[in-house]
């Protein structure tokens, strides 16, 4: 078959009211030729049904893969297996492993960048965040979005990546609900990755919240705030310019006036997007007033 070194990007989806007995996809890949210089590849398989990745990932080296995209699959990687030694950008989303198998490609030594969106592992002997540690010593941007389920417990330190610069996580996915017998990570946030540009902090809001979740949530915030003070005043992290924070008023309003201080001083552009929570009985409801209360309490500063 003859080698295609102008084809850069493959994108291949399921419609969204595709049938169970649509096609397998890879046999699309088995008519392609050599896709030595693919950079990017898409893939989603259908709303209604995950597919094993087995049957929708060309195995082999893809020497030239930057990016890659996967999205509603069962990952199950399989000898041949994927070997993108390139690929520097992996997003994951909706998608699980339900065997023992890591839920990244083998061989990716420079990984920069991963985006975990709706994510599950239900093998008891590992999960991907414990995958995620590999990368320690590459990773220069995490973002944990929506959800993100194990079944067995595991921390969550963002610390151990050393060369972090971009880090976003969503409270959601890592805040467990009650009355859901699913676990998420546990979240150990004393201390911030050293090279950090940026910190986004997404909380969410609901009209009604069950008050363990909701504490749950407020002492992440809590961790959160604690140590970002901290930071700020020993000067450890001294590439922070921007820093986007949801959360409770509660909590972050009563630090606005030091944040003010020390982020002018730092020169560092940071946003509140804050929530006035109460308790009634024994839930918290959220005040989503007309406009949120949003404090813009930095001072970009280019050199």
């Amino acid at each position: 078959m003859k080698a295609c070194p102008n084809l850069h990007l493959i994108s291949i989806a399921y419609a969204f009211n595709a049938p169970r007995t649509s096609p397998a996809p890879h046999r699309l890949f088995s008519h392609l030729p050599n896709l030595s210089g693919l950079k990017r590849l898409c893939l989603s398989g259908p709303s209604t049904l995950h597919i094993l990745n087995s049957s929708l990932i060309p195995y082999g080296s893809l020497p030239q893969l930057e990016d890659l995209y996967i999205d509603r699959i069962v990952i199950e990687w399989k000898a041949p297996y994927l070997s993108p030694p390139s690929l520097r950008t992996f997003h994951l989303s909706n998608s699980q492993s339900i065997h023992r198998t890591w839920m990244f490609p083998s061989n990716s030594p420079n990984l920069q960048n991963v985006i975990l969106e709706d994510t599950s592992s239900f093998f008891r002997g590992g999960s991907h965040i414990e995958d995620l540690y590999q990368f320690t010593h590459t990773l220069t941007s995490l973002s944990a979005l929506r959800a993100c389920i194990v079944v067995t417990r595991i921390i969550f330190d963002p610390s151990k990546f050393e060369k972090l610069q971009h880090l976003t996580l969503d409270l959601r996915a890592l805040t467990r609900d009650r009355l859901d017998s699913t676990l998420v990570p546990t979240l150990l946030f004393d201390q911030i990755p050293p090279a950090l540009v940026t910190l986004t902090i997404m909380v969410p809001f609901y009209e009604e919240l069950d008050i363990a979740t909701s504490e749950y949530s407020e002492d992440l915030q809590k961790s959160i705030c604690q140590t970002l003070t901290q930071a700020l005043r020993s000067g450890s992290i001294p590439y922070l310019k921007i820093i986007y924070i949801e959360g409770s008023t509660a909590i972050w309003g009563s630090t606005e006036e030091e944040f003010t201080i020390l982020l002018e001083s730092k020169g560092i552009k940071a946003t509140f997007v804050l929530q006035m929570m109460w308790r009634r009985g024994t839930t918290f409801l959220s005040c989503f007033p007309s406009e949120p209360h949003i404090c813009d309490l930095g001072i970009s500063v280019e050199t």
